[in-house]
């Protein structure tokens, strides 16, 4: 077990969130572990469907996410295509999970 303290991004003064999906050509776990060293990462998981991987991202403005999105997870090895869902409006952001 492990108790920490979630913060909020937009509260904290960051301005934009994004999650963006990511198709690869190579070993996605790869491709994971370098979209997880970016400092803009919050949470990277492999998935099934569509997209291999999925990242949430927090910047400090449309350049800034830009500039992630195409010289930190486009420029990849092993990332074959990216599309990014940026956050308009966040309607629940929760940290609680059901226990048995």
């Amino acid at each position: 077990m492990q108790i920490v303290a979630v913060t909020d991004p937009i509260r904290l003064g960051s301005k934009f969130m994004a999650m963006v999906g990511v198709k690869t050509n190579d070993d996605s776990r790869k491709v994971a572990k370098a979209i997880g060293a970016l400092p803009e990462s919050i949470y990277v998981v492999a998935t099934a469907g569509p997209f291999d991987v999925i990242a949430e991202l927090v910047c400090e403005s449309h350049e800034h996410l830009l500039r992630v999105t195409n010289e930190g997870i486009r420029a990849l090895p092993g990332v074959a295509d990216a599309v990014v869902f940026m956050y308009l409006r966040t309607y629940k952001h929760a940290f609680t999970y059901p226990v048995d």
